[in-house]
């Protein structure tokens, strides 16, 4: 292995406290950075996945700590707001990357981030190609997320029952264990 694709797999070591090693956000993000930086497509998806997660979790007592005045919690809100849309944009930077180097999973993602608006602008029509893309080269969740996005009508041009399903079947095609394809195609089938 290269020392790129050490630095990766270190990263996701720290991230899951793989090999003995304490389970670190702090210490995997710049591995998986290094490796980003690098060109490795895997290092730049798995970094965009870790800058989305929310580390924040649930409140704590302050432990005795002086209670801080609203404007102090509404300041950290605010600021807690601000890091999370800028990793959010660092994030989808680093799919859009990896998705152009082929990477399936970034492609999905990527896709899931256009639709919903997350880290850019909302863009229905570059999710159906992001979708498309990765889903013509053999990626059943991309499929089955287009078929998804196509039965609901959420792209452009409305609902495509008929495209929903040529997506769907492939989906299944492609990963025969893919339970919710499978799943979507049965109710169509009992809805006739």
């Amino acid at each position: 292995l290269g020392d790129t694709a050490c630095q990766y797999l270190l990263g996701v070591a720290h991230l899951n406290g793989e090999g003995g090693l304490q389970k670190s956000k702090a210490k995997a993000l710049p591995l998986l950075r290094i490796a980003a930086e690098k060109g490795l497509a895997d290092g730049m998806h798995c970094l965009a996945i870790t800058l989305f997660e929310d580390d924040r979790g649930g409140r704590v007592g302050n432990g005795g700590v002086k209670a801080r005045s609203k404007e102090e919690e509404d300041e950290k809100d605010r600021v807690e707001i601000v890091q999370r849309e800028a990793a959010a944009l660092e994030a989808v930077k680093w799919l859009r990357r990896a998705a152009v180097k082929g990477h399936n999973a970034a492609g999905n993602a990527l896709a899931l981030c256009y639709l919903k608006g997350r880290g850019c602008k909302r863009d229905a029509a570059a999710a159906q190609r992001w979708w498309t893309k990765a889903a013509a080269n053999s990626d059943a969740d991309s499929a089955y997320n287009l078929a998804v996005a196509l039965a609901k009508g959420v792209l452009p041009g409305g609902a495509k029952e008929k495209e929903a399903r040529r997506w769907c079947e492939k989906a299944v095609e492609m990963d025969g264990s893919h339970l919710d394809a499978k799943f979507m195609l049965a109710v169509w089938l009992l809805d006739g």
